[in-house]
């Protein structure tokens, strides 16, 4: 089935911010408002309604949403709200509603969450439960397709019961190819634990055009700049490894090379950004142990049209 999708050339859209707890937006007909609910309960309430329809749907988010900061217009017969799982932290909560159905249709909890420029797809990291805390995992980049229904939004490892278990892993390979969320790291056949030994250190960047990601990975004493490219699909995205150069975030004392005893420092990035024609990526580090706060540029592979 083909679906039409909203376009930027006709979307209308209306934004009005009502107050602290209210937000406002209409696309086309469609009014869309959420508030806090009734009674004090704190948790966020989403109506809408065709405009002169004179007919308003209610639906609770009852999915640990905390705070509502967007609504987005995906597609004709859904929208998503976006929110806070927890005020302050890096987790958010997407709640997809369908407008054929009046309910909620898929709920997403993620880590560092990103909208591509186009709004058609979110990326983020896959948020471990704390369970798994002293557990070794090798943790996924994930993508979101908003424009989509939830069953294509599921990996074949997706627990239902699991909302942050959503959206199909985009890298590292094992778990892109295994659609997996996250993989047990396994030594000699026996777990090891503590700290994953592969992690991402940086926000999650989208290119102008919407066809790659960025996020910068860290694993033993190197640190490498990855670019996912989705413009094939989620299914089929592909990675490129860009080598980043940690002495080049040194602060001066340490002169152009890691002392021995930090030689398994590694840097962490405050902010990550295409530049405007895609063709390279900015780095601005963290001032953090050695390493002073520094902006780099990297060049990057482009897609292949």
């Amino acid at each position: 089935m083909i679906r039409t999708l909203f376009s930027a050339a006709v979307l209308a859209i209306a934004v009005r911010s009502l107050s602290a707890a209210e937000i406002r937006k209409q696309s086309g007909d469609l009014v869309v408002t959420v508030a806090e609910a009734d009674g004090g309960a704190g948790k966020p309430r989403v109506l809408f309604e065709r405009a002169g329809s004179g007919q308003t749907a209610t639906v609770d988010l009852n999915n640990h949403t905390e705070s509502v900061s967007d609504i987005l217009f995906t597609a004709p017969d859904q929208f998503v709200v976006r929110g806070k799982l927890r005020n302050g932290s890096r987790d958010d909560v997407l709640t997809v509603i369908s407008t054929r159905w009046n309910m909620i249709s898929d709920t997403v909890w993620a880590r560092d969450l990103v909208v591509s420029p186009d709004g058609r797809t979110a990326g983020y990291q896959f948020r471990s439960p704390d369970s798994m805390g002293r557990t070794v995992l090798l943790t996924a980049l994930v993508a979101y397709d908003l424009t989509a229904p939830a069953e294509p939004n599921r990996a074949r490892s997706a627990r239902n019961e699991d909302p942050s278990e959503r959206g199909i892993p985009v890298y590292p390979e094992e778990n892109r190819v295994r659609e997996r969320y996250w993989i047990l790291v396994e030594q000699g056949g026996t777990m090891t634990g503590g700290a994953p030994r592969r992690s991402f250190v940086s926000p999650i960047a989208w290119s102008p055009d919407s066809k790659r990601l960025a996020v910068v990975e860290h694993e033993g004493e190197e640190a490498r700049l990855v670019i996912v490219d989705v413009s094939k699909g989620l299914r089929h995205a592909s990675a490129m490894l860009v080598p980043i150069d940690r002495e080049a975030f040194l602060q001066p004392n340490p002169g152009n090379a890691l002392p021995i005893d930090l030689a398994d420092s590694f840097v962490t990035f405050r902010d990550l950004h295409f530049s405007e024609n895609g063709g390279s990526v900015s780095l601005t580090s963290w001032q953090l142990g050695p390493f002073a706060e520094k902006t780099v540029g990297l060049a990057v592979p482009s897609v292949n049209r």
